[in-house]
């Protein structure tokens, strides 16, 4: 199946958005500039499809950021959340040699290093307590 980009069926959010480093959703403009070098998507995982049996599916949202520019580094704003409880949680930073779990706010910028790829994910409170 293929994304849309309009609200997910009884949500206001739509199912993927794509985002400028200032954390805004690009516009027409956005895709036509030239100069364009780095972009985030943002999939979100509340109510993503129907199984074949018409249960919910449902998963994480994720952030994945691109920053295709030779030299520069770029601050990129991570966008807001729905839940002020919420934060957004490092899975992957192909510039870092180590993994991290490092956690960072919505409104936060997370310096982009030039030729990577970033993921990451929404991380709630509830992540953060362990099982006995």
């Amino acid at each position: 199946r293929f994304f849309h980009g309009r609200a997910i069926e009884g949500a206001a959010a739509p199912d993927i958005a794509w985002l400028n480093p200032d954390g805004r959703e690009m516009i027409d403009d956005s895709w036509k500039a030239g100069f364009v070098r780095c972009l985030g998507v943002q999939l979100f995982g509340d109510s993503i499809d129907v199984d074949e049996h018409g249960e919910e599916i449902s998963g994480d949202t994720l952030l994945m950021l691109f920053n295709a520019d030779h030299a520069s580094e770029i601050p990129f704003t991570l966008p807001p959340l729905k839940d002020a409880n919420q934060s957004w949680e490092l899975m992957l930073d192909t510039a870092r040699h180590r993994a991290t779990t490092d956690t960072f706010s919505p409104g936060e910028q997370y310096p982009l290093t030039y030729c990577s790829i970033v993921l990451l994910r929404v991380k709630t409170p509830e992540q953060d307590q362990t099982i006995p």
